[in-house]
């Protein structure tokens, strides 16, 4: 329960669906940044989510903190 933030490596799959629907993403964008409601095994578009790019609390940029595998918490995800 709460609010999660979640670090989520995008697939192939979900970058070639964002470039079709005319929202490309960056090469060196490969990971994305939500808070969520709660938390499921697997990322939808059900509930609550928001996309983000800074940390809520210190103002970093996320893509800059996060730039390996390692932090990642999840690749099971639909557009």
């Amino acid at each position: 329960m709460g609010l999660n933030i979640r670090v989520i490596k995008l697939t192939k799959q979900y970058i070639n669906e964002s470039e079709r629907r005319g929202f490309p993403i960056k090469k060196n964008e490969l990971y994305s940044f939500i808070i969520t409601e709660n938390y499921e095994e697997k990322l939808t578009n059900k509930g609550q989510s928001t996309f983000i790019n800074y940390c809520p609390y210190c103002g970093k940029k996320l893509n800059k903190y996060y730039s390996k595998d390692d932090f990642i918490n999840e690749t099971n995800h639909d557009w």
